[in-house]
C-alpha cells in the first residue's frame, strides 16, 4: 500500500515540477522579442496557439511528426489564412483538427511530450501567442482594411 502512495506522490511531484518548468519557459519566451515578419499561426490543442517563420514550416512538420496527409490539410489552410489545429496528445499527427480532443490525453505523459515540444520550438524561434494578442492583432487587420 506505501508503494502506491508512493508512486502518486511522484508523479504528483513531477507534474507539478512539469508545470513549473512550463511557466518559467512562459517567463523566458515573454521576454524575447517577438516581432516575427510574415508568420504563420497554428493551434496546438490543449497548449494554445502559436507563430512560427514561414520559412520553418518543414521543420515544424518534422518536430510535430505531421503525416502526408495532414501536411496538404494544414498547407491548404495556411494559404487561406485560416489558423489549423494539431492535437498534439498523438506522438504523430494525421490528421488536422482537434480529433477526440480531450479524451487523447494520457497524464503525466502528455505533460511530459508538451514540454519537449515547447523546448524544440523555443530553439526554433516558434512562439506563444496569447488568444487576446491573436484577436488583438486580427481585430487590428480588419480595422486596417476598413479604413483602407
Amino acid at each position: 500500500m506505501d508503494e502506491i502512495f508512493s508512486e502518486v506522490d511522484n508523479q504528483k511531484a513531477e507534474i507539478e515540477r512539469l508545470v513549473q518548468d512550463m511557466k518559467l519557459m512562459d517567463d523566458k519566451e515573454r521576454s524575447i522579442n517577438k516581432s516575427i515578419t510574415n508568420p504563420l499561426h497554428i493551434h496546438l490543442f490543449p497548449i494554445g496557439y502559436f507563430q512560427f517563420p514561414i520559412d520553418k514550416k518543414e521543420k515544424i512538420y518534422q518536430v510535430l511528426n505531421i503525416g502526408e496527409q495532414a501536411k496538404a490539410s494544414f498547407n491548404h489552410l495556411f494559404d487561406q489564412k485560416v489558423i489549423p489545429v494539431a492535437n498534439i496528445y498523438h506522438c504523430s499527427i494525421c490528421e488536422e483538427g482537434f480529433v477526440n480532443g480531450k479524451y487523447d490525453n494520457k497524464g503525466i505523459e502528455s505533460w511530459r511530450i508538451f514540454i519537449e515540444f515547447v523546448k524544440v520550438f523555443m530553439r526554433i524561434s516558434f512562439i506563444a501567442m496569447k488568444i487576446l494578442d491573436y484577436m488583438l492583432m486580427d481585430s487590428k487587420l480588419c480595422s486596417n482594411k476598413i479604413l483602407n
